[in-house]
């Protein structure tokens, strides 16, 4: 309730009336890099996937993934949860209107595939984000068609829980039959209270972290491109990222088998700096998303980066900025070197064509 009040009191204190609507741009470049970052990411999904057994893959359950992903080597599967949003955040920004299907048609083949074998979040997250795009660049769904989303997700949700430890063949509605219910759902997005509740009594007997958490975040960006993969050493309890902290104490068993329970947007800051760090770090998130409301813009690669960033920061709400950084900060740096390249690809063409 604290983060509540001091978010809410960080979005009254910086909101603005919306600006009216801009003229909207496209960006071929942007674009068309986007598609092509979207797809490369879908080979590295499909080459990860090899590495994990090929077809064998679809045949194991959600936890058994993180399984698979400890003893083999996981980076083209996980490097996939990166790539594939920031070409698709690419290419909604920026899309002529001609090619709007086909923004709308790879994000419905990302979110959907992801979505039914089990990943909700890297599903939901990049569908949300796109959505927002193409409203902001003119392609709104009528009320009712956002009113069914919202229905659909929230009924998905608890009957994508209840179905994933399986694999795809041994699926079954039986298995979903009781769970298809909105208020499953909306009990699903209360699952971050569970990390928060083991967090304030865990460290009724630890200390603060100070902003380690926030710092080994952000030593994760470069990601690892040793020829070989190694299995991650051992790493003392209290310098365990927060998910695996948590997991470790809450669920031994789970930890052991390499699943987690995910984190809390509200735990992390309490982690770091008690309550008042929950207070500052709310009423701050809260201004910056209060200013950024009112700020409307047509333009192809403004959109794109507030986009590299918006979709990592949701992420946050169920898990530990561990999640954040690497996306966010790969996405802003993908958006920049292609505005560096865009001149030098105009002169470039325009040279050829004189020729």
């Amino acid at each position: 309730m604290l983060a509540i009040g001091f978010y809410l009191a960080g979005t009254l204190w910086t909101a603005r009336p919306q600006t009216p609507v801009p003229a909207v741009y496209t960006n071929s470049l942007l674009f068309h890099s986007g598609v092509g970052i979207y797809l490369a990411g879908c080979v590295l999904f499909a080459l990860g996937v090899r590495s994990f057994g090929g077809a064998r893959f679809f045949d194991v359950g959600y936890s058994e993934t993180y399984r698979l992903a400890a003893q083999f080597d996981p980076r083209m599967f996980g490097t996939s949860f990166t790539v594939v949003p920031i070409g698709l955040y690419l290419a909604a920004a920026s899309f002529p209107l001609r090619r709007r299907r086909v923004v709308q048609a790879m994000t419905l083949a990302w979110t959907a595939g992801i979505f039914f074998l089990g990943f909700r979040g890297y599903a939901l997250i990049p569908g949300l984000v796109a959505l927002a795009l193409l409203r902001e660049r003119g392609c709104r769904l009528p009320r009712w068609g956002a009113a069914a989303l919202v229905a659909v997700v929230l009924i998905a949700i608890p009957a994508a829980r209840a179905v994933r430890d399986a694999g795809v063949r041994q699926r079954t509605l039986e298995g979903i039959s009781g769970r298809l219910h909105p208020l499953e759902g909306v009990a699903e997005m209360g699952g971050s209270l569970r990390p928060l509740v083991h967090t304030l009594r865990y460290l009724e007997t630890e200390s603060w972290r100070w902003g380690h958490t926030y710092w080994q975040s952000l030593q994760v960006v470069i990601p690892n491109l040793a020829p070989r993969w190694q299995g991650a050493p051992y790493i003392p309890l209290e310098e365990l990222p927060p998910n695996h902290w948590l997991t470790a104490q809450a669920e031994p068993g789970m930890y052991r088998q390499y699943g987690g329970l995910g984190f809390s947007a509200v735990a992390e800051p309490y982690m770091n700096f008690g309550t008042p760090g929950v207070a500052v770090y709310f009423l701050l998130l809260g201004a910056l998303l209060g200013r950024a409301a009112g700020f409307r813009s047509g333009r192809p690669a403004t959109l794109a980066l507030w986009a590299m960033v918006l979709g990592p920061l949701l992420w946050t709400t169920r898990n530990s900025f561990e999640i954040f950084f690497r996306p966010a900060v790969w996405g802003l740096v993908t958006v920049w070197l292609l505005r560096l390249a865009e001149p030098m690809l105009r002169f470039s063409y325009a040279r050829a064509a004189r020729q």
